[in-house]
């Protein structure tokens, strides 16, 4: 993504592509460039709806030029989170646990993604703050995490229906108990922490909306219809000249290989094996790396990208109208989505959204007979318990237990 340089030295900036900071102004996230000993780097610093600002980013770099110049001090936006962390702590674990949670947020910036931060911190704004926020970290009981957890499941929607789901409610507990283990690591309170006695919520995984053949056509040849917006996009020739657009073709992918958003969004050309027609993803959700054959439908798509961009080994095969990489799954395909298939839906195991593609292959596959060990290894499930969500779907599943009872019976 393209950064822009600001009136002060070492301080760029990038824009959010959609988001605004105000009526009219995109979001900018701020980036600080400097030299220590001659080798060039690169941190991000904030974003300016986040209260980061062009002059407290050139405030930051210039202490870290000073601190290389005095060889004291911090010399990075990195080691500057690492000595707040171990900072001594307040005198007899004075901090309220809204204190440490500033400095936890800050300790983050410098090596958690800003979508990580900012999704954290609307859980922690919506759902924890007004609870627990002004008590002192030493003095939070069980019994307050007990009722962070009860105010959530108490929330209706109009139609009586519990406001948050399972999922929610237990990232909430999930980020207190996180956030706590930080303060014990660190010193900031010497309590147990109080989440280990609070049951998480049992999700219904039973309930997978998959697309039949026929939904999974019709939903295509509406994903096909996508076509750049304007001739600066990077694809803008490529899908006038083939009636297609990357949207469509980022969703075959989900559903022919059963891959999540963020691995095709990272697929490169040297992950393609044309010789044995694999698929490799290098690092998937459980970091490990796993290989997937590719239909025709997947080789014949992967190599026109790749003979028509003239892509190098490196180049990744999908890109943003600026030739950069695609950061997430285009709006385009859930309004497409939305119409077809979620109006009237309010359950959201029922909606149809981009990870429904992937529960999609997967299903196919067990519907056709493949077994739940095999499915597994093919969608990088760290344990078989993930996978047995498809069981239900395996064709006369009780055929051989009975067939082996009439043997018997014989």
């Amino acid at each position: 993504m393209t950064q822009i340089k600001t009136k002060y030295k070492g301080v760029y900036y990038r824009e959010h592509s959609t988001r605004k900071n105000g009526p009219i102004r995109k979001d900018r996230y701020f980036i600080l460039r400097y030299t220590n000993h001659g080798i060039r780097h690169e941190e991000g610093f904030g974003w300016e709806s986040e209260g980061y600002t062009e002059a407290k980013a050139a405030a930051e770099i210039e202490t870290i030029r000073e601190n290389i110049k005095k060889g004291s001090g911090y010399t990075s936006l990195k080691e500057k989170y690492e000595q707040m962390k171990s900072a001594d702590p307040l005198p007899e674990f004075n901090m309220t646990f809204d204190e440490f949670y500033t400095l936890y947020e800050e300790s983050d910036r410098g090596t958690k993604k800003a979508k990580g931060i900012k999704d954290e911190k609307s859980l922690y704004t919506n759902h924890i703050k007004n609870y627990i926020g002004n008590k002192k970290l030493n003095e939070i009981t069980v019994s307050d995490i007990q009722t962070v957890k009860t105010v959530l499941l108490d929330k209706k929607k109009a139609d009586g229906t519990c406001k948050y789901s399972p999922t929610t409610v237990n990232h909430v507990i999930k980020l207190i108990g996180h956030i706590f283990n930080c303060a014990i690591s660190w010193g900031k309170c010497d309590i147990t922490n109080p989440t280990k006695l609070i049951k998480l919520l049992k999700n219904d995984n039973q309930r997978l909306r998959f697309l039949t053949k026929e939904e999974a056509d019709t939903l295509f040849v509406e994903l096909k219809k996508i076509h750049a917006v304007n001739k600066k996009d990077f694809n803008y020739q490529y899908q006038k000249d083939f009636d297609t657009s990357q949207t469509y073709e980022m969703a075959l992918v989900a559903v022919y290989c059963g891959c999540r958003a963020a691995e095709i969004c990272n697929i490169r050309v040297c992950d393609i094996n044309f010789s044995t027609n694999f698929l490799t993803i290098p690092k998937s959700k459980n970091h490990k790396s796993r290989n997937i054959p590719m239909p025709n439908i997947i080789i014949h798509m992967f190599g026109r990208r790749i003979n028509y961009f003239k892509m190098q080994a490196d180049d990744l095969i999908f890109r943003n109208i600026r030739g950069n990489q695609v950061k997430e799954i285009s709006d385009q395909y859930f309004r497409v989505a939305d119409r077809l298939f979620n109006i009237n839906i309010t359950d959201p195991q029922q909606k149809v959204v981009f990870h429904t593609l992937r529960h999609t292959y997967a299903s196919w596959l067990v519907m056709k007979g493949v077994d739940l060990y095999t499915v597994k290894e093919l969608l990088g499930h760290k344990t078989i318990e993930m996978t047995m969500r498809y069981a239900h779907l395996a064709p006369n599943k009780f055929t051989a237990a009975i067939s082996a009872l009439e043997d018997e019976q014989g």
